[in-house]
């Protein structure tokens, strides 16, 4: 983490990126620990990797929701302060965030009440999306990436677990 943290601050990764793929980069994607740990850095040099990449439309990351949820929303006025003084080109970004299901579920594959606290930090994020006034090209995706284990398929088998997961989800984003 901390050298990917160092690569990132002194210019080494977005350089090697440049010579991997010159100016066709057209995606990036964030992975590696817990993303938002590293988007204060990727904020910082925003204006390098647009200006290198100028065909660079979307970038991806994925967070468990847990905390940080204000680097988040950081991140996208960063960008969307970019968008603004750019126009003529687009920009998506998409927010993967992990969230496995009703607490049954999402608790027993991460910790207990992660599924209250990821919760409120989507809502949150909803509503801080709601009240921010984005360039028109801008977009904003998110996405919810369930992970299942083997131990839970007893609730979808023994607790009539389907329709309680497909009910959560629908009742979450309404």
């Amino acid at each position: 983490h901390k050298e990917i943290i160092r690569q990132i601050e002194d210019g080494t990764l977005i350089d090697n990126l440049y010579k991997l793929f010159n100016d066709k980069l057209t995606h990036l994607s964030i992975w590696g620990t817990e993303p938002t740990l590293t988007l204060p850095v990727v904020e910082n040099k925003l204006d390098y990797i647009l200006n290198l990449f100028p065909k660079l439309r979307k970038i991806h990351f994925s967070t468990n929701m847990l905390a940080r949820t204000e680097t988040i929303h950081n991140f996208i006025n960063k960008i969307n302060q970019i968008m603004i003084q750019k126009p003529d080109r687009k920009m998506e970004i998409q927010i993967q965030m992990s969230l496995d299901g009703p607490k049954e579920i999402t608790d027993y594959n991460r910790k207990e009440n992660s599924t209250e606290i990821i919760v409120s930090n989507i809502i949150k994020l909803a509503q801080f999306l709601s009240t921010t006034e984005l360039s028109d090209n801008f977009n904003i995706s998110l996405i919810f990436k369930p992970t299942m284990c083997a131990e839970n398929i007893d609730f979808f088998l023994n607790q009539n677990g389907t329709e309680k997961y497909f009910d959560f989800f629908n009742d979450l984003i309404g």
